[in-house]
């Protein structure tokens, strides 16, 4: 990779910072937080996507935290069935991660490997699954190079972001217990809630102001507030951003407080 090792030893620190702060952060700003520090690894590992998901012991489901590039629609087959792979489970036991280049076909054989990595073509990647100072599993991390190869550093660098993940996981986890959970807006007649966070950036939408506006008023990149329109659009199940706004105004979401002009 063209960063160097100086470069690179400082975007890992500022990633593990980074992280640490989305743990104390407030739960409506987590995920951004998580996608930021994601995104300055970027040019450390090659991912163009990567998502981080924590286990709901109640539903006995993952469920996403940060989700960089992949469809929705992979996310949510990744989320419920990969458990169930007998490669995710073998995984979990060895703690240490699992690159996908190279891997022997036996291993892709499963729910993951023919309906999510063969399916969409993905040529190398890699896995690694977090836990608590006491053992219990907390999730796991999933980083994709779509058309070429990590970079062969990616194996360390997640191992050295462990620390500040682990307990990222573990506060998202006990968030989203019964009785914790807050702060989501149900679409009528659909399965996935917005996110606070989601709900805040639909607000804007009927002032007609850009992803550049939004994301100087929500103190984010302008990638992230498009990231976040297009995971708003899909679980609303509208076909464009006007659309979407009109469903800002049905539901009489408030006008936010700082508006961009």
């Amino acid at each position: 990779m063209a960063v160097g090792m100086v470069d690179g030893f400082a975007r890992s620190l500022a990633a593990v910072k980074a992280l640490e702060s989305a743990r104390i952060g407030p739960a409506a700003w987590r995920g951004d937080a998580v996608e930021e520090a994601f995104d300055s690894l970027r040019p450390l590992t090659g991912f163009d996507m990567g998502s981080l998901s924590y286990w709901d012991t109640e539903a006995r489901t993952h469920r996403t935290l940060m989700n960089v590039g992949y469809p929705d629609h992979v996310m949510r087959l990744c989320d419920s069935l990969i458990h169930t792979d007998a490669t995710f489970q073998w995984l979990r036991a060895r703690h240490t991660p699992l690159r996908l280049r190279g891997l022997p076909d036996h291993l892709l054989s499963g729910p993951v490997g023919i309906q999510i990595i063969e399916r969409n073509r993905f040529q190398d990647g890699l896995t690694h699954c977090f836990f608590s100072r006491g053992g219990r599993y907390l999730g796991y991390l999933n980083l994709t190079a779509s058309g070429g190869d990590l970079d062969d550093s990616t194996f360390h660098l997640v191992q050295l972001i462990e620390s500040a993940v682990s307990p990222l996981l573990e506060t998202a986890s006990r968030a989203a217990a019964p009785g914790a959970r807050a702060g989501a807006h149900a679409a009528p007649g659909r399965a996935q809630p917005l996110t606070a966070r989601e709900t805040e950036v639909l607000s804007y939408l009927p002032s007609g102001a850009t992803n550049a506006e939004i994301a100087a008023a929500l103190g984010v990149s302008h990638t992230t507030v498009a990231r976040h329109i297009e995971h708003i659009i899909a679980k609303l199940g509208v076909p464009n951003r006007t659309r979407a706004a009109c469903v800002a105004v049905e539901w009489g979401l408030p006008e936010p407080a700082q508006v961009p002009q």
